[in-house]
């Protein structure tokens, strides 16, 4: 993660946790939910509360394993109110209902391999195969997935969650292989020269040690290098055996003060030899304007 997203998960999230604690563990205590063996709907929780933010206050706790899932409802886990990082997991699958919700909506996915187009606005521009498809009002940056080596998982993911829907069903109960998930890339930039790092080494220096810290991949490296523009970058790979399998490319470019960063992920060793290859194009053609 570049500087801009670490903030992120270090303060403002450990912010919103808190204010979330104060206005959801009531109502769980209310119910007497505080344990796998007492659970209660998301909605009766939610239908408790009048404030505006209360989906996000349920989505920061479910990050931090604080609201627990089970059997599509959920509990109130105390001991894990100290906990100062997000589930992993819990974040992928987050990721991943968004993606397929916009599946739902799409009549006709693009999967051809062909001609690129040009991403603009007033601090960056990149180009990026028009076979990958754009999440719009993506919020800071960029996201886009494709269906590599698994085009049939579309059909089978929207069946699987028309179904859901029909059977008045929670998502998170519906079982979707890992492996049916796409690919994505997501660019995300700093719009000010903050002058947070000096060098691309002090972010290597910075990246390393919060892989071997708090990501803990299974398998990684770590290199640096120059993109087609003459920016310095910063290239990571991360690989995760299982829980799930999973493969994750973090790009950092830097120059004068700016960082960007532009990373891919797939659950399907299968896609990485053409997500990575799609990844270089992105980070080759980045340049800030």
């Amino acid at each position: 993660m570049e500087q801009k997203e670490e903030n992120m998960l270090n303060q403002e999230k450990i912010i919103l946790k808190e204010d979330a604690i104060k206005i959801l563990k009531p109502i769980f205590q209310k119910y007497n939910c505080m344990d796998a063996n007492h659970c209660i709907a998301k909605e009766e929780i939610l239908s408790e509360i009048d404030n505006k933010n209360k989906k996000k206050y349920f989505k920061i706790l479910r990050s931090f394993d604080i609201i627990k899932a089970k059997n599509g409802k959920y509990y109130y886990q105390e001991e894990n109110e100290k906990n100062t990082k997000t589930n992993k997991k819990n974040i992928i699958i987050a990721i991943a209902v968004i993606v397929m919700a916009v599946i739902i909506l799409l009549s006709n996915i693009n999967i051809d391999v062909g001609n690129v187009k040009t991403i603009s606005d007033d601090n960056i521009t990149f180009t990026v195969s028009d076979s990958w498809t754009q999440i719009e009002d993506y919020p800071d940056g960029y996201y886009f997935y494709k269906f590599i080596s698994n085009e049939a998982s579309a059909a089978l993911i929207e069946e699987k969650l028309q179904q859901a829907n029909s059977e008045n069903t929670d998502t998170e109960q519906v079982e979707i292989t890992y492996k049916d998930y796409p690919a994505s890339i997501t660019v995300i930039y700093s719009e000010t020269d903050d002058g947070i790092f000096n060098s691309i080494d002090e972010i290597s220096e910075k990246m390393k040690s919060y892989v071997e810290e708090q990501i803990t991949p299974d398998e990684y490296n770590i290199e640096i290098s120059k993109t087609s523009q003459g920016y310095d970058i910063l290239k990571i790979r991360l690989e995760f055996y299982e829980n799930p399998p999973e493969i994750d490319y973090l790009y950092y470019i830097f120059e004068d003060g700016k960082t960007a960063s532009i990373s891919a992920t797939t659950y399907n060793s299968l896609d990485e030899k053409q997500m990575k290859s799609e990844l270089d194009e992105v980070a080759n053609s980045f340049k800030w304007n």
